[in-house]
């Protein structure tokens, strides 16, 4: 009924979300793209296709599909809010949270994170390695400090990126 309808007003398009950095696997199976609130953290959506199976990571950006389509590499920003935070508390650079890099294995959902990565690349043929620079530390003594949040091992083979197991180790 259009009496029942009312004009937008400025709340409403606070409401919106855009779509953008749109990208499709190799493959053709997998789509990857971010949705941006007017207001906060952008999340970076993967999903498959033909299943609709989906994994969604908040402030993730840059996403990039591995050559052979069986990963998908990606940063996730450090939570806007708390980096404003400590910045009004004047806090050392050491103690402002950087961001991530993570490899996602799309076959079974798993992930590697490495802190502290400011960009990465990925070749444009084969999936054998990924180039990343990390963000460097502030003091000899912060690198001392620090501790690898690496949780599982990745083989480089002719075949791509393949996580370690007992077997080929």
């Amino acid at each position: 009924d259009p009496e029942d309808k009312r004009a937008l007003d400025h709340e409403d398009y606070a409401k919106w979300n855009s779509v953008g950095s749109q990208m499709l696997s190799n493959d053709g199976q997998w789509i990857g793209f971010t949705i941006t609130p007017v207001e906060g953290d952008a999340t970076l959506k993967i999903r498959q296709i033909k299943s609709g199976k989906e994994y969604s990571i908040q402030r993730g950006a840059r996403a990039r599909f591995t050559d052979d389509s069986q990963f998908v590499v990606y940063t996730i920003a450090p939570d806007s809010e708390q980096v404003k935070k400590l910045q009004k508390e004047k806090r050392p650079a050491s103690e402002i949270p950087k961001s991530k890099l993570q490899i996602l294995d799309l076959v079974s959902g798993k992930s590697v994170t490495v802190n502290a990565v400011g960009n990465f690349s990925l070749p444009e043929k084969g999936s054998e390695w990924v180039a990343f620079k990390l963000i460097e530390p502030e003091t000899d003594k912060s690198v001392k400090e620090s501790k690898s949040s690496l949780t599982a091992t990745y083989e480089i083979t002719s075949e791509g990126i393949k996580r370690k197991t007992k077997s080929n180790e």
